[in-house]
């Protein structure tokens, strides 16, 4: 059976602020008309949420990490199919907020030894 074409992203999907716009930003396919827009708009929210997230979690910060990236960072472009692959799976955190679903996919992709909740 042919894989299902992807509907082109629209505005709503940079609007919404849920896991599954984002995940529709990210997977936007090569013959999407925004593909470009969409890819780089998911790059700065992967990137802005583990900028957050170093900053809260550092040796210092008032959080334990939620996730543990692997010592060589992934590429950014991978991480992005990994969380859309991952939504695509979890239909129902499609409609939570964008941060929740992101550290969610962090905290199952890249689990720590212990995470979460205040020193």
């Amino acid at each position: 059976m042919p894989a299902r074409a992807q509907a082109p992203v629209g505005a709503d999907d940079f609007r919404a602020g849920t896991a599954g716009a984002l995940a529709r930003l990210c997977a936007a396919g090569e013959a999407d008309p925004a593909r470009d827009l969409a890819h780089g708009f998911c790059h700065g929210q992967l990137a802005a949420v583990a900028q957050l997230h170093g900053a809260l979690t550092r040796a210092d910060g008032p959080f334990r990490p939620f996730y543990c990236p692997p010592p060589e960072a992934p590429r950014m472009a991978d991480v992005a199919a990994r969380f859309a692959a991952w939504a695509a799976a979890e239909p129902r955190r499609g409609a939570e907020a964008a941060v929740d679903g992101l550290l969610r996919f962090a905290a199952e992709t890249y689990p720590c030894a212990t995470r979460g909740g205040r020193r």
